[in-house]
């Protein structure tokens, strides 16, 4: 199995994790508030990033080290979600880069 892939489970996994998390704090303690369970900037960036990193094998199962390396590269100049904290799964997501 492809490093990617194993990276790309650990993260489905933890999106699961992190939504059963939101939806027992949702249920538990609820705020009043109209802000979404799941964090939509995070989950859009997670989507990008495995978009990127499909791109990136594909190119590099054609012998295209440039294009794989292009792919890479948008990805870890993009912008991330809530830049002004640290996001433990952005951080994973740039060091696969």
């Amino acid at each position: 199995m492809k490093r990617s892939s194993i990276v790309w489970i650990a993260l489905v996994l933890l999106c699961v994790a992190l939504g059963a998390a939101f939806a027992c704090s949702q249920s538990s303690s609820p705020s009043g508030d109209d802000s979404p369970a799941v964090d939509t900037e995070l989950m859009a960036f997670l989507s990008m990033a495995r978009a990127l990193h499909h791109e990136a094998n594909l190119k590099e199962d054609g012998n295209d080290l440039t294009g794989a390396i292009a792919a890479m590269d948008r990805l870890v100049t993009a912008k991330r979600p809530h830049a002004e904290r640290q996001m433990p799964e952005v951080e994973e997501v740039l060091a696969d880069a």
